[in-house]
């Protein structure tokens, strides 16, 4: 679980801030603390991707040779968020992947209508990003590199009747610590695949954490060093 990082939160805030006139703002993603199906941990799932099974991807993998990188860009004046980058995982049979089915995965996913800056779906005002609605201009990618034929998903967003997808700094109903920090922000969203029903799953949605990209050299650290600096 994330805890609160206390009076060291400030000075990342102070790095966030200088960055505060810039159009885009860029923060680095990593697996949420609870999603339903981990272990293993995961940002992104999508159930009967290929067959009946749930598929799962790991934001923050490491190979021992390449490390997953996802990214989520706001852009304050076209009012887009752009969800995207490299990551790991595959078809999910009880605590790890199948033997054969999982690797690399390449995710771009980008939201142009419907973002609105508010504290909920209904608008309120707040510095929250949320998608009030699906459209099919909200769409994107997965590709799978070097496993499952190589294969290439389109994807779109779904409402659940509220929103399609919300990044929000002060609400995770299931991180209690990762909603009372300011810090860190909590996405997720729902997901459709073109043309793969969903027969025999649950879920296809993102679920991750957030963190703002500070300039150099706090830039440079990991995540897990960065969270073991404010402890």
């Amino acid at each position: 679980m994330i805890r609160n990082y206390g009076f060291a939160a400030l000075a990342i805030s102070a790095l966030a801030f200088a960055n505060a006139d810039a159009a885009v703002t860029t923060y680095t993603l990593h697996n949420h603390s609870d999603g339903n199906q981990q272990p293993p941990p995961y940002g992104l799932i999508l159930d009967d991707l290929i067959d009946d099974a749930s598929y799962t991807f790991d934001f923050d993998y490491d190979s021992g040779s390449e490390q997953a990188l996802m990214k989520l860009d706001y852009d304050d004046v076209a009012m887009t968020i752009h969800v995207h980058g490299r990551a790991y995982g595959g078809k999910d049979v009880g605590g790890g992947w199948d033997a054969t089915q999982q690797g690399w995965v390449d995710i771009d996913f980008l939201y142009t209508t419907n973002v609105i800056m508010a504290d909920n779906a209904q608008g309120d005002p707040g510095n929250d990003l949320y998608v009030t609605d699906e459209d099919l201009a909200n769409t994107g990618t997965i590709t799978l590199d070097g496993w499952g034929g190589d294969a290439t998903f389109t994807l779109h967003d779904k409402t659940d009747g509220s929103h399609s997808f919300r990044f929000d700094n002060d609400y995770d109903p299931r991180d209690a610590d990762a909603a009372a920090n300011p810090m860190i922000s909590s996405g997720a969203g729902w997901l459709m695949i073109d043309g793969v029903p969903l027969t025999g799953g649950c879920c296809r949605d993102w679920l991750f954490f957030a963190e703002v990209d500070a300039p150099s050299p706090v830039n440079s650290q990991s995540w897990g060093q960065l969270k073991g600096s404010y402890r």
